[in-house]
């Protein structure tokens, strides 16, 4: 049983290494500098969150960094849902690993309808109401 764990924990571990390296391949994630914001008030960041470089940099900067992070809550769904899908197949019938594995499946989709609900939200707020 502990073998079986310790196989199932090396699998995922090289499985969420590989989704990092993806993501940070195909997105255009990277750590490479980036300018924010345009004219004289543009500024550079370390980190390369998808500004556009043009109007107000402090907006610019938070609307990169929210898209940044759609990236990461998408890969992290995406994970839970996977993982949740084969502790519901390897369950085996047993009702207990059956009904963890169905309560992983439904909050990871429910975290998905947050997100969903909550970034139209975030992109009306922050210009109109936080910066104001």
């Amino acid at each position: 049983m502990q073998k079986t764990k310790i196989i199932v924990f090396k699998k995922f571990s090289i499985a969420i290494l590989t989704i990092f390296t993806s993501f940070t391949m195909f997105t255009g994630a990277s750590f490479a500098s980036t300018t924010c914001g345009g004219s004289s008030n543009s500024y550079n960041t370390s980190i390369d969150f998808g500004c556009s470089g043009k109007g107000n940099p402090i907006l610019d900067l938070m609307f990169g960094i929210i898209r940044f992070l759609t990236y990461g809550v998408g890969i992290i769904i995406s994970g839970s849902i996977i993982v949740g899908g084969i502790q519901y197949i390897s369950s085996q019938g047993n009702p207990e690993n059956t009904n963890h594995a169905v309560n992983r499946i439904r909050n990871a989709l429910i975290a998905l309808l947050v997100y969903i609900f909550a970034y139209p939200l975030l992109n009306y707020l922050l210009p109109t109401v936080v910066l104001k």
